[in-house]
């Protein structure tokens, strides 16, 4: 097997969230929840991924001599050849996780998770960077190697199926520095293409800075901080500047131009939109305004024609009255106020 140590000594929670993807109750919808299984809690209770980072958190603050770089959780992976891969089984899996912890981390929080998204198996153990009795976890190289070579024993005695997964971190000797060397450039090499390949996508997709640190920092990219701000990105544990990168403060200037300029846009496309509403707004009421004018004069042009209407009626039947032929009635008041007025005739109406 192959065994890669790292340690972090800030950020655990996105370690732990990314080792426990798809294998926790929150996870159960996604379509790969399948591909890592958790295998090992030692000295863990909880289940939830909130629980488990509480618990290492609280184990943390406990730690006897704090300082501000100590290492608060350890990572480790053991992996296996793809050619072993129909060998491996999930016991197998579990046995040699636990010889692990018994030789690594029978005092501290262990967790062990599996993944198998990709070609070859492996495990990773997240190891707490205090023990329970409050001291630090750490082990000096030689411990460790004496670790790895205890576990690589073990698994050839127990396991000699694996013959294709078998210890390969002791350097050929027969291999001049020169060639270490460039071995190690060729593989920074090949990690920093694809990581610039990612990082322009990004750029190109992001609308501010913020959106494009959100795109780049993913399970197998984490941003690392300095001063509470971005520095540059962290792979498989090695740190790539994003001055290095080609992405200074200069060009980060440019995804904060692009953010003010898509928002000028859309201020100015608000305001066009607001000037359409009050100028349509101001046509319905100029609308309604004139519609009311000419209601208005309407009805008073009707009302006038009804008017006249009406003087001319009362006209013609005052003409036709003049005009008839006096009742009985009329001809005697008519004819008594026609008499020649006397004082005879006044008394004797008296």
């Amino acid at each position: 097997m192959i065994i890669k140590s790292l340690s972090r000594k800030s950020n655990s929670t996105q370690l732990i969230k990314y080792a426990l993807r798809y294998s926790m109750k929150e996870k159960h919808s996604n379509k790969n929840k399948e591909q890592a299984t958790v295998i090992i809690r030692h000295n863990i209770r909880s289940r939830s991924i909130e629980n488990i980072i509480k618990e290492f958190k609280e184990n943390e603050s406990f730690r006897l001599y704090k300082r501000k770089d100590s290492v608060v959780l350890f990572h480790t992976i053991l992996s296996f050849s793809p050619k072993d891969r129909q060998r491996i089984s999930d016991i197998m899996l579990k046995d040699i996780g636990k010889k692990f912890v018994e030789l690594r981390a029978q005092d501290c929080l262990c967790l062990a998770v599996v993944h198998k998204e990709k070609e070859h198996i492996h495990t990773h153990f997240l190891v707490s960077g205090v023990k329970t009795n409050s001291y630090s976890s750490r082990v000096s190289k030689a411990e460790f190697k004496t670790i790895i070579n205890e576990l690589e024993s073990y698994q050839q005695k127990k396991y000699p199926e694996l013959i294709n997964s078998k210890n390969k971190h002791q350097v050929d000797k027969s291999k001049s520095k020169e060639e270490i060397i460039n071995a190690l450039q060729t593989t920074r090499q090949s990690i920093k293409a694809s990581l610039l390949q990612h990082l322009e996508k990004g750029f190109s997709q992001a609308t501010s800075y913020q959106d494009f640190l959100s795109k780049i920092n993913s399970h197998d990219y984490s941003i690392y901080q300095r001063n509470n701000k971005a520095q540059g990105v962290i792979v498989d544990g090695i740190k790539f500047r994003f001055s290095r990168l080609g992405f200074s403060e200069e060009r980060f200037e440019q995804l904060t131009q692009r953010e003010n300029d898509e928002q000028s846009m859309l201020t100015e496309l608000k305001n066009i939109r607001n000037q359409k509403d009050q100028v349509k707004q101001r046509n319905i009421l100029e609308k309604q305004s004139k519609d009311e004018l000419e209601n208005a004069q309407i009805e008073d042009k009707a009302l006038q024609e009804l008017v006249a209407l009406r003087e001319s009626s009362k006209e013609i039947q005052r003409e036709e009255y003049m005009e008839r032929e006096p009742i009985p009635f009329e001809k005697d008041i008519l004819r008594k106020s026609q008499r020649p007025y006397s004082r005879d005739f006044e008394e004797a109406d008296m």
